[in-house]
Parts: structure tokens; C-alpha cells; sequence
């Protein structure tokens, strides 16, 4: 685990501008794009988050943007809704949109961009390898049920970073 730690360190410090300051910021100006043209769509269609969404299918047959753009898809949507419930998810959309930029750009002070940005894309990446083996192994679920875990899984990340961080290490 420490070479894989001083690796890091050496690749960070080589290699800063392979980096996306405020990463965070964009992911959120994302979530909340396609929350808005979800909620506007005439007709009550999630159109954002069809387009951008993981669905094999669609990957397959050339869509490879969403191997990537699943992550914009924010995980509240309650497009098609009306009343209370539509406010409730927007609230509940509010509060994880707003906690997940936190903890991220916390992250990226306290551990530095270029370091932040590695460990935001291996999640993204052992994301979509999870999903995909879980797909082969049981064969049964499809990959579009797997989206909530998936997407649950990167945004959580960023929180099981912070709390790894928090909690004393065995040394002290």
C-alpha cells in the first residue's frame, strides 16, 4: 500500500497538469443542467438522463459518451411529479448536490487537484468495471438496473473518502 502511495505521490507531483481544477464544480453544473432539462421537459420526460445515462444498449451501439456521462445524472430526479413530491425531490436534490460538491472540493484542498482527479476517475472506472462484471457473473440483472448502484457508488465515493480520512489510523 505505501508504493502504491509514493507512486501516487511521484505522478502527482510529475504530472500536475493532467489535472481539472474545481472538477467538482463542473460535475455539479452538470447534475444541475440536466436536472433542469429534465424538470422542463414538456410531457414530464427525463430527456437529460436518457441521453446521458448508462444503458448497455445504447453503449454498444456507439453511445460511448455515457460510459462517462452517467456521472452527470444526478441521482434525484423527480421529473414527472407534481406538488409536494416534486418539491420534496427538489429539496432532496438540493441537499445532495450541495454535500457532494462540498466534500469533493474539500477533498481536492486537502489532498491537491491533480490527486483528487485520479481518484475520481479510478472511481468512475471501477464503477463501470464492477457494474459490468456483476452483469456477466449473474446475467440475470441488466445493466440499466444497476445504474442506482452505480451512480450511488460515485457519489458516495467522494464520503467514503472524507470518512476513511477522518477516522485515526491504527498508528495513532
Amino acid at each position: 500500500m505505501r508504493a502504491m502511495q509514493q507512486w501516487l505521490d511521484r505522478f502527482c507531483y510529475k504530472h500536475p497538469k493532467l489535472s481539472i481544477p474545481g472538477l467538482m464544480r463542473y460535475i455539479v453544473i452538470g447534475n444541475v443542467l440536466i436536472y433542469l432539462l429534465d424538470m422542463f421537459t414538456l410531457g414530464g420526460g427525463a430527456i437529460g438522463s436518457s441521453l446521458f445515462s448508462f444503458h448497455a444498449s445504447a453503449i454498444l451501439s456507439g453511445q460511448v459518451w455515457r460510459l462517462v456521462t452517467f456521472v452527470l445524472v444526478p441521482s434525484v430526479s423527480g421529473a414527472g411529479t407534481g406538488g409536494a413530491v416534486q418539491i420534496s425531490f427538489f429539496l432532496m436534490f438540493l441537499l445532495t448536490t450541495f454535500f457532494y460538491y462540498w466534500i469533493g472540493t474539500t477533498l481536492e484542498q486537502h489532498w491537491g487537484t491533480t490527486r483528487f482527479n485520479v481518484f475520481y476517475l479510478l472511481g468512475i472506472l471501477l464503477n463501470v468495471a464492477i457494474v459490468v462484471a456483476i452483469y456477466f457473473i449473474d446475467g440475470k440483472t441488466s445493466i440499466s438496473a444497476l445504474v442506482g448502484v452505480m451512480s450511488g457508488a460515485v457519489t458516495n465515493t467522494p464520503g467514503l473518502a472524507a470518512a476513511q480520512q477522518a477516522a485515526p489510523s491504527p498508528e495513532d
